[in-house]
């Protein structure tokens, strides 16, 4: 008796936290990605005076791309872009309120207030003497996460509804198929037990 009863609180509580997990899980929630879709160098050589044989130095122009966007279903809120120094020229490709600011080990942070549901950043940088080592991106919901991205190609609109056509098809016929096995199963079951009446 005592067994059974140890079991059942076992089990209670098992159930009790899976079930908290899984509504834990559930919960409306902030979620940030980043990706850098692009980075390229210039090697810019001035030409050389007039009257001087040496040309001057070559010059290198560092542009990059970052790409900060909420994809979870509740606004981020106090996002922060940290490199590793300040980068030279950086501005955002739509207006967007930030405030700058450096931590006691010398990383430079922007600070954006909030990113709304599906909202996307793009900070745009331009270096010469300081390349942009980025060191991370976070919100007040924790760490974002960087991904990795690939162009692709977007297909004609008929290619698109005719995958998707066939995708359905395909679906139905598994459930179709499923529907058929499980009442299958359930028949040879039947007759099983009715057998051994």
């Amino acid at each position: 008796m005592e067994y059974s009863g140890l079991l059942g609180y076992l089990a209670t509580g098992t159930v009790s936290l899976v079930t908290g997990y899984g509504l834990k899980r559930l919960e409306p929630a902030s979620r940030l990605v980043f990706w850098n879709p692009h980075s390229f160098l210039f090697r810019l050589v001035p030409p050389a005076p007039q009257g001087q044989a040496q040309p001057p130095q070559a010059m290198l122009l560092q542009t990059n791309t970052l790409i900060v966007q909420n994809i979870g279903r509740k606004p981020a809120e106090k996002i922060e872009i940290i490199h590793q120094r300040r980068p030279d020229h950086f501005q955002f490709a739509t207006a967007t309120n930030y405030a700058e600011a450096t931590t006691p080990t010398g990383e430079h942070v922007i600070q954006v207030e909030s990113l709304g549901k599906g909202e996307i950043l793009s900070l745009q940088l331009l270096s010469y003497v300081n390349p942009p080592v980025l060191a991370g991106v976070r919100s007040k919901d924790g760490h974002a996460k960087g991904i990795a991205i690939n162009i692709q190609r977007v297909l004609p609109k008929a290619v698109r509804l005719s995958l998707l056509t066939l995708t359905v098809i395909g679906a139905i016929a598994v459930a179709y198929g499923v529907a058929r096995a499980s009442m299958h199963a359930w028949d040879v079951l039947a007759q099983q037990q009715t057998q051994q009446k």
